[in-house]
Formats: structure tokens, C-alpha cells, sequence
């Protein structure tokens, strides 16, 4: 190679090597560069920039620990297909929510768009039969007043939405029901924080995630509701229940920041709720208990000056609060928990799965009997952002929505 070419690949690798140190370094630029770099690409230059000279210390930590298809105790497929009809969020992320009707696997993301597919194509490798069905909700919610993170539930011949929106800077959290079809929706809305709290939420914490709860007589929807992010307000924080059929809705509980994921059974309810910086907790949602934050919390705030002195006490129950069953110090992210039918495996008995965003992996746990205590936990790293699992009963896959790259995950045993 002569030495003019050297000379030019050496100044286009320090200007590669500069760009990258810039755009590591500047936020802006971090977020723009989110939206046109691809997954793979990013994860490449976080390793290059965060390196902290550790390479066997990582090693090591990660002692006996299994990677897919490898598990603790069994082996299962996994495969991931690209749906590349899903929009890329404000955030870089594709985020997408999905539910089943028997076969059929409906999904939303965030323009508000719903489509539905056979999940036999899906298990085949074909995403490329989902269909978009037509609704009127572009008339009751603009795509541009929409916020991310939309949330999909079907309970029998029903079909339920649930976004936040923001209107001249006051955000509320909508839910809307409308008749199941593949050929047109038509929502009406039933629910509305700013209609029943009469006042706006916070932007970034909003949420709207929505589950079937069965109480024995009827059947509601559990809506989760972001705090305010407003110090030593609980106005929100809360889970909703919501009977349609009623008209009537009612505070279930208080006390949270922002629950991602919702079990429900006629006998328990769970929810995942995300922790400020760390503290992501496990709780036993019991109707009228306040689990206590924005007053107690097992994380930290943000912003702290020092570290000096926690932002928060820790201890819920000294304080008249329902401590969890269980909480992370690391910020997991956690976004969904179901639990996971026995026949899916011999060793995964009574087992409930857990996805995370930050942490790009499932939790497989299991509690006591009594639900009061968390007895094990297994990581298993997917690699992904994992906003949300169903259970394919007759084929006993795992349906994983992976937002980092918009795809389908499926796994089996």
C-alpha cells in the first residue's frame, strides 16, 4: 500500500474515531443517532465507548451462565422475524403490544394502527400476512397527539385500546372498546384520567397498561396510571378498575410508579412496577392498599447531588405502606409478567415469566405459595427490548414483542 493511502485511511479512521467520541459524548446527538443507526450497529459502538478495561472480569462474572437457546434446565428454539411494517418510536425503539384471539394474533404500535394475523404464519417465519384494520380511532386520537406505547386487550367478542394523548400540554390517559373485527373497529371511549382525576398528568410517565380481571361476577379492566412526577403527590400512581358494562371505575390501588405489566386471576393480582433509578418492584396488588411511592421507594432519584444520604426511605411498612414481594436494585425495566401454562416444560413448573426493556431479558420466577415471597429468579438474556409475552396454547410458544429491532420472538421447548 503506498504511502498516500495510508495517510488517507489513518485520517478517515481518526475522523470516524472522532465522530464517535462526539456523538457518545453529546445527548442530542446520541437521541438523533438513535433514529438511523441500526440495533446492531449501536450495540457495536456502546461496547467500543463504555469499555472499562474489565474484559475478564466480565467473563468471569458471567460464570455458568446460559445464553440461548440455552436455559438453566432446558434447551428451547428461538427465532425472531422482522416486522417491518411497525413505526420507530420518538426514542429510536420500535414499540409494539400484542394479544391473541385463539389463533390470531392482533397487535398495535405507535401510530394507534392495529393488525391481525394468523400465528401460523407468524410461527412459519411469514410476518408478511398481517393485515391493518380499519378504525375509527385517527378521528378520536390523532397520531400526532398520540403518545408511545399504546396497549391492545381482546376479552371475548370485545377489543380494548388504551394510549396516552397529549393536548396543548395536558397529557391524559384514554381507554376505548369497541367490537372485535378484522375488517373495522369502531372505539368509543369509555375511560379517561383527565375526565375523572379533572387534571393532566406528567408526559414521560403516562402509561396505560390494561388487563381482564375477573372478580368472581364481572369482568373488568385493571388500567395502570403513571405518577405525576410531582414529589409527595399520589394523586396518580394507581391502578384504575373499570366495569364497562357499569360505568363505573374506581381506584384499586395507589401508590405506584409506573406498572408496566399486570397479572390478573380471579384470586391474585401482580404487577410489575418500574422503580425511579433502580428499585423495579414485584407487588400483590390487594384492592385499597398504597405501596407507597412517591414516599417510600427501594431506588434512588435521578438527580441526587451527592449520594450522600438516600432520596428515599426504604422501609414501606414502618411507614403504614404494603411492602413488595420483591425488589431490584438493578433498573431492569421491567414491562410485562404472565404466567407460563405447565405444559410448556417439566422444569418450568408454576413458573411466571417477567420481560424487561433495560435489562433485555426475561426473569423465569417463582414465588411461595402464599405469593408473599419471591423463592427463585433465572435470567435469560434475549438480547432485546422485551415490551410484552403471550402464550400460544396450541403450538406452546412464547410470543415475544422485541422493540429494539420491531420483531416477533418465538420460543419453544
Amino acid at each position: 500500500m503506498s504511502s498516500k493511502k495510508k495517510i488517507i485511511l489513518t485520517l478517515i479512521s481518526i475522523f470516524i474515531l472522532l465522530v464517535i467520541v462526539i456523538v457518545a459524548n453529546n445527548s442530542f446527538l446520541k437521541k438523533k443517532a438513535k433514529l438511523y443507526i441500526p440495533f446492531d450497529v449501536i450495540t457495536f459502538f456502546k461496547v467500543i465507548t463504555n469499555y472499562d478495561g474489565n474484559l475478564f472480569a466480565h467473563y468471569e462474572n458471567d460464570y455458568k451462565v446460559k445464553f440461548l437457546p440455552e436455559t438453566q434446565w432446558i434447551t428451547v428454539k428461538f427465532s425472531k422475524n422482522n416486522l417491518d411494517f411497525i413505526k420507530r418510536g420518538k426514542l429510536g425503539s420500535y414499540p409494539f403490544l400484542i394479544d391473541f384471539n385463539q389463533d390470531d394474533l392482533y397487535l398495535t404500535d405507535t401510530s394507534g394502527s392495529i393488525y391481525v394475523s394468523d400465528i401460523n404464519h407468524v410461527l412459519d417465519g411469514d410476518t408478511s400476512k398481517f393485515k391493518k384494520i380499519k378504525t375509527n380511532l385517527s378521528q378520536k386520537i390523532a397520531e400526532s397527539v398520540m403518545i408511545d406505547k399504546p396497549d391492545i386487550l381482546i376479552i371475548k367478542d370485545k377489543i380494548y385500546f388504551a394510549s396516552g394523548r397529549t393536548d396543548n400540554d395536558c397529557t391524559s390517559v384514554e381507554l376505548y372498546s369497541g367490537n372485535l373485527s378484522k375488517d373495522f373497529i369502531e372505539f368509543k371511549l369509555i375511560f379517561s384520567t383527565k375526565k375523572r382525576f379533572n387534571t393532566c398528568l406528567n408526559f414521560k410517565n403516562n402509561f396505560g397498561r390494561i388487563e381482564h380481571y375477573f372478580d368472581g361476577i364481572d369482568d373488568n379492566i385493571l388500567l395502570s396510571i403513571g405518577h405525576s412526577g410531582i414529589d409527595n403527590d399520589d394523586t396518580f400512581g394507581s391502578i384504575i378498575l373499570i366495569n364497562e358494562q357499569k360505568k363505573y371505575s374506581e381506584t384499586f390501588a395507589k401508590g405506584l410508579r409506573g406498572v408496566l405489566g399486570i397479572y390478573a386471576d380471579e384470586n391474585l393480582i401482580l404487577a410489575v412496577d418500574n422503580g425511579p433509578k433502580g428499585g423495579d418492584e414485584i407487588n400483590k396488588i390487594e384492592k385499597g392498599n398504597h405501596y407507597g411511592f412517591p414516599f417510600v421507594s427501594y431506588g434512588e432519584k435521578y438527580v441526587n447531588p451527592d449520594y450522600s444520604t438516600p432520596t428515599y426511605l426504604e422501609n414501606h411498612e414502618k411507614k403504614g405502606f404494603t411492602e413488595p414481594i420483591h425488589a431490584f436494585v438493578y433498573a431492569y425495566g421491567t414491562a410485562e409478567i404472565m404466567k407460563l401454562p405447565n405444559d410448556f416444560s417439566n422444569f418450568w413448573q408454576d413458573n411466571f415469566i417477567i420481560t424487561t426493556l433495560n435489562g433485555r431479558h426475561l426473569l423465569r420466577i417463582k414465588f411461595s405459595e402464599d405469593y408473599n415471597k419471591l423463592l427463585y429468579n433465572e435470567r435469560i438474556y434475549v438480547g432485546e427490548r422485551i415490551r410484552d409475552i403471550k402464550y400460544h396454547k396450541n403450538s406452546k410458544s412464547l410470543i415475544l414483542a422485541l422493540t429494539s429491532t420491531g420483531s416477533i420472538g418465538i420460543m419453544k421447548n
